[in-house]
């Protein structure tokens, strides 16, 4: 996008240099896309952290923060003593 020409009146499309854009723009999406899936993925699994308490707090921690907010989020199951 340009603005040459006539400064005063917009802008001028450049329709090959906004093609560029969009399927730049795109990809990012899709490879963003990706990485939310194996992040929910990934947040959906047990840690596989050890059952000391350290380890469990760390693991309610990672999947809190992997989950969308607003949802629900599953918590280690209890120790056994």
């Amino acid at each position: 996008m340009t603005s040459e020409g006539n400064p005063g009146r917009g802008y001028q499309v450049a329709p090959q240099d906004l093609a560029s854009q969009v399927t730049a723009l795109s990809g990012i999406g899709e490879r963003t896309n990706g990485l939310v899936t194996s992040a929910g993925e990934l947040a959906g699994r047990m840690p596989m952290l050890g059952t000391a308490p350290p380890a469990l707090h760390l693991a309610n921690r990672l999947r809190e923060a992997a989950a969308p907010p607003g949802s629900p989020v599953r918590s280690a199951p209890p120790t056994p003593s």
